[in-house]
């Protein structure tokens, strides 16, 4: 599999769970927020915690698979 591919279903791995927890969190107050507004917010919160956050700790736990090469599993 190629990296960007890789980073790619990180990147799913680590999004899906945090909207879903904002979404549940900060449900009641945003439901009475008009749509454009409660993405504003979900996306204010959602960016920082994947940068600094999420992102770095998926990288370190799957730092071998990411840095695998995509010929080593032929060369077995």
């Amino acid at each position: 599999m190629k990296n960007t591919l890789k980073i790619t279903v990180l990147t799913w791995v680590g999004i899906y769970p945090l909207i879903t927890l904002l979404l549940f969190v900060l449900e009641d107050w945003l439901n009475h927020l008009i749509m454009p507004i409660r993405t504003l917010v979900l996306t204010i919160v959602l960016v920082p915690l994947m940068t600094y956050l999420v992102m770095p700790l998926l990288r370190n736990l799957f730092q071998k698979w990411l840095n695998r090469a995509d010929t080593e599993k032929d060369s077995a």
